[in-house]
């Protein structure tokens, strides 16, 4: 659980997956909460998503080149750690690598901010992918199965 004051208002973040074991692949949950204890916002994910922790670089519109770390990856899109805020609708591309059947393919495709969350130090940050190209659609298809 992970609470963040903003101005007046305290914004709760729970991460159920946080509480678990850490396997190849698991539900990814993440549901917002007001301090009163409503839902605030629901994880609006479209596809499964399958943990993998590796390097990714992001070149932002607007904005220096930067290096993150995935922390999960899916059909529609990925999540990230950074150590600096992106701002949600921010566009630009991200470029990783996933090892798929035993052959790393690579991933290179134009991605948009969906959400960016502070947490345990650093920033969780959703992309959605925008128009892949098949090969990357294919990979990750595989990646996920």
């Amino acid at each position: 659980m992970v609470t963040q004051v903003r101005g007046n208002s305290t914004v709760t973040a729970v991460t159920l997956a946080s509480l678990l074991p850490i396997v190849t692949e698991l539900p990814i949950i993440n549901i917002r909460f007001s301090q009163s204890g409503h839902i605030v916002q629901q994880d609006q994910r479209q596809s499964a998503r399958k943990v993998v922790r590796t390097k990714i670089a992001l070149a932002m519109e607007g904005r220096a080149p930067v290096m993150g770390k995935t922390t999960d990856v899916g059909a529609n899109g990925v999540s990230v750690s950074l150590p600096d805020p992106l701002p949600v609708g921010l566009a630009g591309q991200v470029g990783f690598d996933l090892l798929v059947d035993g052959v790393f393919a690579p991933i290179q495709a134009r991605a948009k901010v969906m959400y960016c969350i502070f947490s345990g130090g650093e920033f969780k940050v959703g992309f959605q992918f925008l128009n892949l190209e098949l090969a990357a659609v294919t990979a990750l298809a595989r990646f996920t199965r």
